[in-house]
Parts: structure tokens; C-alpha cells; sequence
């Protein structure tokens, strides 16, 4: 991973992640891997049958608004940002640094966060990132599934053209239901040309 998705704490990730009885085959976690692709428009070869494709994403920066294909079917959908307190209430932030383990705080109110509600029920959660060498404390961060529909007939899958955008895994399923059996097929070509270590997951 690169950016600010090398912040993921690899070491909390398993080999697969259920959402909504899709399963979803993670890549390799060791420091280096190419385990995310970053989004720039390419094009995936879906296995005959396909009727919907699932992914696991986030954006690195804030929530981005971004087009998937499905043959000549477009998907617009929001991709949320990979940090931050999805659901949580106010949050206030104070001047200066307070220790994780402090009971009380003196530090002077900077400012209170508006509450946040989530642009999409993640998948995966952990309750720190990695910045710095360090363990970012209760500073989460997410992946977050996406479900898009596939004409019948449809062969390939567009992905954005926008690197903020980043998959981590992806299931293509032949019926409609989010609890469909997945499909298989290798991209050995774009895991040669891009950071995407992941192959659509396996019945």
C-alpha cells in the first residue's frame, strides 16, 4: 500500500472478510506487498454468469464521488474515506497532544467535530492506524463494501479513473442476492501493472 493506506494495521487483517454474506479474499499483509489497486480506469474480466460484482474500497482523502461500469451501465456511488469516527457523535478535539491513557484533560477546547454520520456501513474496522512508526490509538479507520448490478451478458468491469480510490478486494457473484456464491478468475495482467494482489473470490 501506499499514501495514506499504509496506515492499515496489516496485522488485524485476516486472510478473508465477510460482509453481508459476500466473502471477500484479502491479499498478501507482509511490509511492500501489492495487496490495493489504485483506481485508474481499468478494466476487469468478469467470469461468464456475472450478475453482480462486489468491492472492498476506500478513498484516501475524504469521501469521493466516482463512477463505476458494468458494460454500458454506470454506477455512481460515494467511496467514504478510509479514516475518521464513522457514526460517532460530537467530538471534541483539544490544543496540543493528550496522552491516550489520560482519565482528564486540561489542554485547552479547540474545537468540536460536527457528528458524523456514515455514508456506508463499513466491513472492516480496527480501532487504531499506523503513522510515524506508531500506533495511532483510537484513530480507526475502515474498508467499506460496494455492491453494483451487471447486465446479463456483461463481460468486463470498469473501475474510476481517480487514484484517491483504492480496492482492497473484489467478489463477483451469478445471482442477485448480496449472499451470492462468488466466482473466480485471475488477473495475472493487471497484478504485473498495478498494486492489486487480490483474485475474485473462490466458491
Amino acid at each position: 500500500m501506499s499514501g495514506a493506506f499504509t496506515g492499515y494495521p496489516a496485522e488485524m487483517i485476516e486472510d478473508t472478510i465477510e460482509a453481508a454474506g459476500v466473502t471477500f479474499r484479502m491479499g498478501p499483509r507482509e511490509p511492500r506487498a501489492l495487496n490495493a489497486l489504485a483506481c485508474a480506469g481499468q478494466v476487469l474480466p468478469l467470469p461468464a454468469g456475472t450478475r453482480r460484482v462486489h468491492l472492498l474500497v476506500a478513498a484516501s482523502e475524504e469521501n469521493v464521488l466516482a463512477v463505476f461500469g458494468a458494460g454500458s451501465l454506470a454506477h455512481t456511488v460515494t467511496v467514504p474515506v478510509w479514516t475518521g469516527y464513522v457514526g460517532s457523535w460530537d467530538n471534541r478535539v483539544f490544543d496540543g497532544e493528550v496522552s491516550d491513557k489520560t482519565y482528564s484533560v486540561d489542554n485547552p477546547l479547540l474545537r468540536i467535530d460536527a457528528a458524523r454520520a456514515p455514508v456506508a456501513r463499513p466491513a472492516w474496522w480496527a480501532s487504531h492506524h499506523h503513522a510515524k512508526g506508531e500506533d495511532r490509538i483510537y484513530q480507526y479507520c475502515y474498508m467499506f463494501p460496494l455492491s453494483f448490478d451487471v447486465p446479463a451478458g456483461v463481460t468486463t468491469f470498469t473501475l474510476p479513473r481517480d487514484s484517491r480510490i483504492r480496492v482492497f478486494a473484489a467478489t463477483a457473484a451469478s445471482v442477485d442476492n448480496a449472499g451470492a456464491s462468488p466466482l473466480q478468475t485471475p488477473f495475472p495482467e493487471l497484478f504485473r501493472d498495478a498494486s492489486f494482489a487480490q483474485r475474485f473470490g473462490k466458491p
